[in-house]
């Protein structure tokens, strides 16, 4: 080689290597384990370094350092492979990798994409969002800073979870007779019939009596003096979920008059607006009791399926019970546009700093379409699913509208001009849909930070699918740990690119410079982790309160105690041997008892007065 040459290997080679060490003492140095280009250009552009992983450009990793030095330019790959060997004993100080890796570089604290958490409250997953689910009311903030809107779901691999999957599907199903009824009374003839109806009219009246007494136990408090409910047995149940189907999907009549039918009609319309009050989510259901069954630790639409059998649903789940099923309540009454159903992907960043965690929501989104018209009786995943994972698979239905794209995608301003031409009110986004976004992550992330292994640095990204109710309300449907972030139609090619530069600017840059600015993300929550209170040891703890009764007190007759001493002339006359002609009968000690006075009308007469009686001593024992 010659001299002036080897002088030029040298010099290039030297600053190569101060290029290294600069990038080492300034904590520049980053690695990838997944190809995102758009997360790496991002970081060379600030004068980051990449440390590349052994797999990546492996047959380049093998050759020698001055064949490297050879064909590096500026840029290329063997520039890439020659820095990355040279900063191959430091660690790296950004590392994006996948979840199942474990974590390198603790020591250094670097920036990493990766929240682990218990699998209870892992939100990623669907066993861990119901975790979250049951957990959020213990949380409790400010009306408008956090609430959980989600379907109500259960564990099916749970024996009680699964006990009261079967109670709510039951109840379910008496509501979806009455609301059946309801939306037919206007032509109400057709499904009656007093001569000839197969089905009796006892259907509806089972399906009342459940409405009331699940209205009864709403608003009525805990009384020790409540009467038992009568105990419906399983023939009993499964006899009324059969008469419920022949009426709604067989369309059989009820063997009843018009007049009676009517007024069950408007007694349960009256029933269910009393329970939907309390219980929000019940509005999102019809007539159908549908109900969509997924693997609990799978994504991408990967096993799902949607019944209306309760025998279906534990059938499936019991010859699946390697997949950990989950059970969902399926929104039969979401909103459509153009008679289509559709999701939306919202992204949500969360960073954990030196003592606080940050919540941060992007401010763009994008709404995904089902190529197929929406349809309760199709209960097919290419009607019903919205994840492009899956509707790629499916050509678009001639029948659908022609408005809504092939792509089966838009961007948030084409929904906000459908919008317009609906006539939604124009804050409609910002105060309901947008505000319901925050509220419903804020309380799943602070439902599952007790459980959460707060690493300084830690960082991730995840993708948030909703969907909206008939009045813009949203409803949280799932949240992705590895949301698809690849340019697979002409909005995704754009908002994409978008997230992960301004994730850099949140993580890095804000990180640095606390004036850096972050994009489209948004900080919505933040919490002190390593806050302490500060206590006045010099204050004692004064607690307030008055007593209460748990039922009325009634007058109580309590024996006198027996005396123990004897009296003074049966000693004198043992003494001087004059005894009463009586026997002297020894002391025994009694035991004390306690005698209720009642009424004449108040006295039990019956097993269940003597019930109550039993409660009402025990309630006076606890509370004397």
């Amino acid at each position: 080689m010659p001299k002036k040459q080897e002088n030029h290997t040298k010099t290039l080679l030297n600053i190569y290597r101060n290029r290294s060490l600069d990038a080492y003492r300034n904590k520049r140095i980053f690695t990838m384990f997944r190809k995102y280009s758009t997360i790496r250009k991002a970081l060379l552009k600030r004068g980051w370094l990449e440390k590349l992983p052994r797999d990546h450009y492996a047959h380049l990793q093998t050759l020698p350092e001055e064949t490297l030095l050879q064909y590096a330019k500026r840029g290329n790959v063997y520039e890439t492979v020659l820095i990355s060997r040279m900063l191959d004993k430091f660690p790296a100080f950004f590392v994006w990798q996948t979840r199942i890796q474990r974590d390198l570089y603790g020591d250094v604290k670097p920036y990493r994409n990766c929240i682990r958490r218990s699998p209870m409250v892992d939100f990623t997953t669907k066993v861990g969002l119901i975790g979250c689910m049951e957990q959020v009311h213990w949380h409790g903030l400010e009306e408008g800073v956090a609430k959980m809107s989600y379907p109500r779901a259960y564990r099916l691999y749970e024996k009680y979870d699964e006990k009261n999957f079967i109670d709510d599907f039951r109840l379910t199903q008496c509501q979806a007779l009455i609301r059946f009824l309801i939306n037919n009374q206007y032509h109400i003839v057709d499904l009656i019939d007093i001569k000839e109806g197969t089905i009796r009219s006892e259907v509806v009246k089972f399906a009342i009596d459940s409405l009331k007494r699940q209205t009864d136990e709403s608003q009525s408090p805990l009384s020790l003096d409540s009467e038992p409910q009568p105990v419906t047995t399983d023939e009993e149940w499964n006899a009324h979920l059969a008469d419920c189907s022949r009426v709604i999907s067989s369309l059989e009549k009820i063997k009843c008059n018009h007049s009676k039918i009517m007024q069950w009609i408007e007694i349960g319309q009256e029933l269910l607006s009393k329970i939907e009050v309390k219980r929000i989510d019940l509005k999102w259901d019809g007539w159908k009791n549908l109900w969509i069954l997924k693997p609990g630790y799978k994504s991408r639409g990967i096993g799902i399926v949607i019944r209306s059998s309760l025998d279906e649903i534990l059938n499936w789940s019991s010859a699946h019970t390697d997949s950990h099923y989950i059970v969902q309540k399926y929104l039969e009454r979401p909103l459509l546009i153009y008679q289509t159903k559709f999701d939306i992907r919202q992204y949500m960043l969360i960073s954990i700093r030196e003592s606080t965690v940050q919540i941060w929501l992007y401010r763009d989104c994008y709404l995904r379409f089902s190529s197929q018209q929406f349809c309760l009786d199709d209960l097919r995943e290419c009607v019903h699913l919205t994840n492009n994972s899956v509707q790629k698979k499916y050509k678009t239905n001639t029948t659908r509208d022609p408005r809504l794209p092939k792509s089966n995608m838009w961007c948030l301003d084409q929904f906000k001009v459908y919008m317009k031409t609906q006539n939604v009110v124009a804050d409609v986004w910002q105060a309901r849909v947008y505000a319901g976004f925050r509220e419903n992550l804020i309380a799943v992330v602070l439902a599952s930070l007790d459980r959460t292994i707060l690493c300084e640095n830690c960082f991730q990204l995840y993708g948030c699918d909703f969907m909206l109710d008939e009045e813009y309300n949203p409803i949280l449907i799932e949240i992705n740990s590895s949301p698809d972030l690849s340019p697979s139609t002409e909005v995704t090619a754009r908002i994409c690119p978008m997230v992960l530069e301004d994730c850099i600017k949140v993580i890095v840059d804000l990180s640095r410079n606390s004036r850096a600015l972050t994009g489209l993300f948004e900080m919505i929550f933040e919490v002190n982790y390593k806050f302490k209170p500060n206590y006045n040891v010099k204050e004692g703890l004064n607690i307030t309160g008055k007593s209460i009764d748990l039922c009325p007190r009634r007058s109580l007759t309590i024996p006198p105690k027996t005396s123990k001493k004897r009296k003074r002339s049966d000693i004198e006359g043992k003494q001087t041997g004059k005894l009463d002609q009586k026997p002297s009968i020894p002391y025994k000690k009694s035991k004390s008892t306690i005698t209720y006075k009642y009424s004449q009308a108040s006295k039990p007469t019956s097993r269940a007065a003597l019930d109550a009686v039993t409660r009402e001593a025990l309630a006076l024992r606890y509370t004397m």
